[in-house]
């Protein structure tokens, strides 16, 4: 047997030659590894764009594609900044869902008045509209045939601003102020089935009418609105279908 001197660079060469290289070897283990796409060699206009992988999350659905770099033997690392964030569109669905589930109030009246183009576009002009969210505050309940207001107080107010929606929920407020606050401030320009002022004296309605220069209700409106409020015990001691 002959000995041959060898020197470490001849020993690093010979293992590689024994091991094969890295894709080999994981060929060999069984893995499957992936091809990442290779930099053009030119680098240009001309150069051909390499797609990047698409990676499947683990419901099988497409969420690449990803950055080289993020893929590895078949698996992901941390999204890059352009992949979607799972957790977040996942909950986005189910808030979605949560609110479709709500119940939402039965419309009562198709009767409705709408407000005259002339006051379109008003909140330009400093006209405040009350969101629908915030709208409960000018609420007007109803118990044994008295108004009570947002708080549960007896309803007193003289010449208040009334509107009744299509749901027939009534809102009030003397807060009407021309320019500033009027019959479409309480539901956002939307139609309603009444609009006019009214007058109640410790939670008894005393005074109704129509006079609405935005909504310019009819007497049909009106009536519809009372009625409403009657068949809850609520009766108006005047009832005012002049304008």
């Amino acid at each position: 047997m002959t000995l041959v001197k060898t020197t470490p660079i001849k020993l690093a060469a010979l293992a590689l030659l024994t091991m094969g290289t890295p894709r080999q070897s994981a060929m060999q283990a069984g893995h499957r590894p992936v091809d990442l796409p290779r930099a053009p060699a030119a680098m240009g206009p001309s150069a051909p764009r390499q797609p990047l992988p698409m990676v499947s999350d683990r419901t099988g659905s497409t969420v690449g594609p990803f950055a080289p770099h993020t893929v590895a033997w078949g698996m992901a690392s941390e999204p890059t900044s352009g992949a979607p964030d799972a957790l977040a569109m996942i909950a986005g669905l189910n808030a979605r869902t949560a609110d479709e589930a709500k119940p939402t109030p039965t419309q009562r009246f198709s009767n409705l008045a709408t407000m005259r183009r002339h006051y379109e576009g008003e909140t330009t002009l400093g006209v405040r509209y009350v969101a629908p969210e915030q709208r409960a505050q000018y609420a007007v309940s109803i118990k044994d045939g008295k108004l009570f207001d947002a708080n549960s107080r007896p309803l007193d107010v003289v010449g208040a601003c009334a509107v009744m929606d299509a749901t027939g929920q009534l809102y009030a407020t003397e807060e009407c102020n021309e320019w500033v606050f009027h019959h479409s401030s309480l539901v956002g320009g939307e139609p309603v089935a009444y609009a006019g002022d009214i007058y109640a004296v410790d939670g008894r309605l005393q005074y109704i009418d129509r006079r609405s220069g935005h909504y310019q209700t009819t007497t049909a409106q009106l009536n519809q609105a009372v009625r409403h409020l009657e068949e809850q015990g609520v009766h108006s001691r005047y009832v005012d279908t002049g304008v």
